[in-house]
């Protein structure tokens, strides 16, 4: 590898890690936006959803931001193949956790709402006709 290749790679890298510091920083100043907006705010969902949200911005961009220096790198054909085919991998993964934590969101909201109390009855209420389907 000679001096000019050096420092196109240099460069490459370079480029790319600014692109990842720029887009992690636009993530946190997200993030920190949208966990402040639910407290200016009177409903319950915003409350549980919007940090979940913060969070998708926070992992999401400087995932994006690979994907994109990945393609602006000059090396061989395979090689961006396989980075691009591993952080595809990596954005759904981390798509799959982000929807797992919004699930989970949903669900602290639906149990503060509803007292385990109530659950519990309605769980004996429903007990008889679930027996009914089942047995049928």
């Amino acid at each position: 590898m000679n001096f000019a290749d050096q420092t196109v790679l240099a460069r490459d890298f370079a480029t790319m890690a600014a692109l990842i510091w720029l887009l992690s920083r636009i993530g946190r100043l997200i993030e920190k936006a949208l966990s402040a907006l639910p407290s200016r705010t009177s409903s319950a969902w915003d409350d549980a959803l919007l940090p979940v949200a913060g969070k998708a911005a926070r992992l999401l961009l400087p995932i994006l931001a690979l994907i994109l220096g990945v393609e602006a790198l000059s090396r061989p054909a395979d090689v961006r193949a396989l980075l691009q085919t591993a952080l595809s991998l990596t954005l759904i993964a981390t798509a799959a956790f982000l929807l797992y934590r919004c699930v989970q969101a949903v669900e602290e909201l639906v149990l503060q709402r509803h007292h385990p109390e109530s659950l519990s009855r309605l769980r004996a209420e429903l007990q008889p006709a679930a027996s009914v389907l089942q047995s049928g």
